[in-house]
Formats: structure tokens, C-alpha cells, sequence
């Protein structure tokens, strides 16, 4: 006598107890027997909310679900798949797991902002904006501490080493230091035209400013007064000191990369790698620095200038970053991705999917995690030792700028959408 065979649905994952966070992607899981046709899956919350996520054929026995950034958090969700042709073949979760979020806070300007920095001690973020102002915020809670104006947009804000002074560059031609903990207006330096690119020196006690004026200006922290000032012929886009606070590397507009020596202000050496510089990071142990151009990335010997390796995008190279040790860099493109390179090489290590423009890219402080800002609304997180896509979060309109916390347990996105938000990394787990 054979044996009637009586078709099943078992749901494997979640099965209970989970804790998915929001913007990671999971795999949901079962087994079939016996059963054809379309099978449903749906999110359920309590008794009152059923979502259809997908439909899939019957040659499957898995999904991998974006668990939406915006997802109401709860502890009561399960999920239940069942057949479309006899929806009595079904199965659900045999309790409750939970969808956690790790938006911390949310703070607004009235327009779009520009940049983003924490302090030293990861307990204070600033933001400049194109509304004119600066403001400071509780890490914590994002709460507003204070907030400052200028006569224009704000290009850039950042902390000194030790986080007592906040400085700011403007299209109003000024470059202002405050005091952090009030916001105290400390003194006032002027260009001639906007202020693009702004950088402390390693010890705090100078202040470098390059800007659409063609000029590099260098002044004493302590009371403004300027120390040098060298002519450049063409806008500073970016600039920044080297690790051992001895010289300045400034990036212009016509492509020409300008090492300066810090105590007199005279030229080291001039390179030009042919395209308007929109990026540059120097490498923590002085030897080398990376430039991000309009369809390549160039690294230099910081001694003389002379190129040790470069690789054509054939985007605009919008961001580069070292880790910080100096072995790896991140660079970010417009519809080119995120790629990850060797820094003594060049060779590549991994690349992301080309999903939208990368704005931003940049290394969490013990170069783990790896975060970029797109322009298609997103933020996002990879393990930087294999690529793998950790966590997703959304703006409402591109994500412009990106820092992290010193400490690496935050993570902070400035967006056009004229909002910061603050993320919590304390959930996002990830395999060394």
C-alpha cells in the first residue's frame, strides 16, 4: 500500500527571537513538500498589520529581504508564507522576533547641508549648510547646543585636535574660529572670494585656508593673525597638513597639486595630474597622499611629487580616503562605485555595485567599516576587508557628506534633503 504524501510549508528563518535591524538585509528561509505554484511571504505585526513582501516561484527556498530603513520598530513581527493556490498550506514564525532601528536622532537646517564632523570625543557634531549657519549638537540626543551665522553658504566646519575650537569656511570670503562649548565667536580672517577648503594643523596651533581668491593663507589659531600668505593662481579646491604638521598639500582648480613648507611658506615641489582636484587624503605615515581628479585617482611620493600609481575610473572621482594605517584607500566615483585599492599598489581589491553617484567615501577610525553617501538618497555601510554590504539607511535626497565618531559607535549623514541624521553602529554586526 503507498503512502499518501501530505504537502508542507515549513518556515526555517525567522523562526523567533531574532533581532533584524533596520537597512541590513536578512535571508528568510523554508522547506516545501509536495507544493507548486507561487508561494506568498508576508510581514506581520501583532494582529493588525500584514504586508505582502514578495511572490516566488516554486523553485525557491530562500530570500534575502532590505528590511526598508523606515520600518516601524517593534517586537512582535513574524512572517508567514503560504500557497497561492490553497492558502491553508502555510507556515509562520513560532514567535515574535523584533525589527530594531538605529536612527538615533534627526536634526534639521533649512537648507542643504554641506558638511558634518564630531569632535574629538565623539560627543558633539557640527554642520555648516547653504542656509548660512552652523550648528553645534548633542551627539547623544541632538539636542541643539548653539547655532552661528555667516553671510553665505557654509562650505566646510570641523573641530581642532582636542574639540575646544570649531572652525568654519564661507562663501562670504571668511574663514571663523568659536568657541565649542558656546559657540563664542573667536576671531574672523578674511579672503577675497569664497572659502572652499579649511584644515588644522596636528597640534592645533595653526589653521590653513584655501580659496576661490587663489590664495593659501596660514594663521596663528590662538589670535587669527596670519602667518603667510601664498599666491596660487588658480582656486584651492582642497587642501591639508601633513601627518607631521611640517607641510601643506593644496589641490587646485586647473589640476596642479602644491606641497608647502609650513615655517616660511615657500613652494616644496608642483605637480599638475591634468584635471580640477575634488579630492585629497594624505597617507598617516607621511610617505605618500592620494588625489581624486576628474576621471582618476593619482598617488604621489610626498617628497618630490612623482607618481607612484594611478588608475582612470572613467568617472569623476568624487572622494578618497586612506585607512589609517595607510595600506588600503577608498575611493568613490559618480555611477563608478565604490572601489578599494592596495595603497602600495594599486591593485583592486573590491568594488560595490554602481547603484548611483557616490558623493562621499570614507573609513571608520580602526578602518573596519567603510560608509558612502549616494545620490540616490542612500547610506551605506560595508565590511572594507571583503566588500560585504552591512547596513542601508535613506535620506529624502542625496546623501552629501558622511562622518563617523571617533570611537566608531556613530555615524552622522548630512543630505540635501536639509537634514543630519545620526546613526548608532552599536547593532550593525559584521564579520571581522
Amino acid at each position: 500500500m503507498v503512502k499518501n504524501k501530505e504537502p508542507n510549508i515549513t518556515l526555517l528563518t525567522p523562526n523567533g527571537e531574532e533581532n533584524w535591524l533596520c537597512g541590513t538585509t536578512q535571508t528568510i528561509r523554508w522547506s516545501r513538500k509536495d507544493v507548486s505554484g507561487i508561494l506568498n511571504i508576508y510581514l506581520t505585526k501583532g494582529d493588525t498589520f500584514s504586508l505582502l513582501l514578495y511572490s516566488v516561484t516554486n523553485r525557491e527556498n530562500n530570500l534575502r529581504w532590505l528590511i526598508p530603513s523606515g520600518l516601524k520598530t517593534g517586537n512582535d513581527y513574524r512572517i508567514r508564507i503560504s500557497s497561492d493556490r490553497n492558502p491553508t498550506l502555510s507556515d509562520e514564525s513560532n514567535s515574535n522576533f523584533s525589527i530594531i532601528n538605529n536612527l538615533l536622532w534627526t536634526g534639521n537646517h533649512t537648507n542643504d547641508i554641506n558638511s558634518v564632523a564630531f569632535n574629538h570625543d565623539g560627543t558633539i557634531v557640527v554642520s555648516g549648510s547653504d542656509d548660512f549657519t552652523l550648528k553645534s549638537w548633542n551627539a547623544a540626543d541632538g539636542s541643539l547646543l548653539w547655532m552661528r551665522n555667516h553671510n553665505n553658504r557654509v562650505n566646510t566646519v570641523l573641530f581642532n585636535p582636542t574639540g575646544t575650537i570649531v572652525a568654519s569656511g564661507s562663501d562670504d570670503g571668511t574663514i571663523k574660529l568659536w568657541n565649542a562649548n558656546d559657540g563664542t565667536l573667536l576671531w574672523t580672517g578674511n579672503h577675497n572670494y569664497y572659502v572652499s577648503s579649511i584644515s588644522f594643523s596636528p597640534d592645533g596651533n595653526k589653521i590653513a585656508s584655501g580659496g576661490y581668491d587663489d590664495t593659501l593663507r596660514l594663521w596663528n589659531v590662538s589670535n587669527g593673525e596670519i602667518l603667510w600668505k601664498a599666491k596660487n593662481y588658480y582656486s584651492i579646491y582642497k587642501l591639508a597638513f601633513s601627518p607631521d604638521g611640517n607641510n601643506i598639500v593644496s589641490g587646485n582648480s586647473n589640476g596642479t597639486i602644491k606641497m608647502w613648507n609650513v615655517s616660511n611658506g615657500s613652494l616644496i615641489w608642483s605637480v599638475n595630474i591634468g584635471n580640477g582636484v575634488s579630492s585629497l587624503s594624505y597617507n598617516p605615515n607621511g610617505a605618500s597622499l592620494v588625489v581624486g581628479s576628474y576621471s582618476e585617482i593619482s598617488v604621489l611620493n610626498s617628497l618630490n611629487g612623482n607618481l607612484l600609481w594611478s588608475a582612470n575610473l572613467d568617472n569623476n572621482v568624487t572622494s578618497v580616503s586612506y585607512n589609517f594605517d595607510g595600506s588600503k584607500i577608498i575611493s568613490g566615483a559618480s555611477y563608478g562605485g565604490i572601489k578599494l585599492w592596495k595603497a602600495s599598489t594599486g591593485e583592486l581589491l573590491w568594488q560595490s555595485d554602481i547603484s548611483s553617484s557616490v558623493y562621499t567615501a570614507l573609513f571608520n577610525n580602526d578602518g573596519t567599516l567603510v560608509a558612502a553617501g549616494y545620490g540616490n538618497n542612500a547610506i551605506k555601510i560595508w565590511n572594507s576587508s571583503n566588500g560585504t554590504l552591512l547596513w542601508t539607511g535613506n535620506h529624502s535626497n542625496s546623501v552629501d557628506v558622511i562622518s563617523f565618531s571617533p570611537v566608531g559607535t556613530k555615524v552622522v549623514s548630512g543630505s540635501s534633503d536639509n537634514s543630519l541624521k545620526c546613526w548608532s553602529l552599536d547593532s550593525l554586526h559584521y564579520k571581522q
